[in-house]
């Protein structure tokens, strides 16, 4: 019998941690929500290449050259 991705994520949750399903939901709805806006402002970036070089110099002013522009 096949489980659901769903069953298998509620069984991994009651394992490993002590935060609740209710918690487990918002925390991945935010991420998904982090995701699209930082992929929006991605492709903003992308579009502009003097907002581009202005987010790179910052970065680097920074120390913050992990994001890949």
């Amino acid at each position: 019998m096949l489980r659901s991705t769903e069953d298998i994520e509620k069984e991994v949750i009651k394992g490993i941690s002590t935060i609740s399903e209710k918690q487990m939901k918002e925390l991945l709805e935010s991420v998904n929500k982090l995701q699209i806006k930082y992929k929006d402002l991605e492709n903003l970036i992308e579009e502009d290449p003097e907002l581009k070089k202005l987010i790179k110099k910052k970065l680097i002013e920074n120390n913050r050259t992990k994001i890949n522009l």
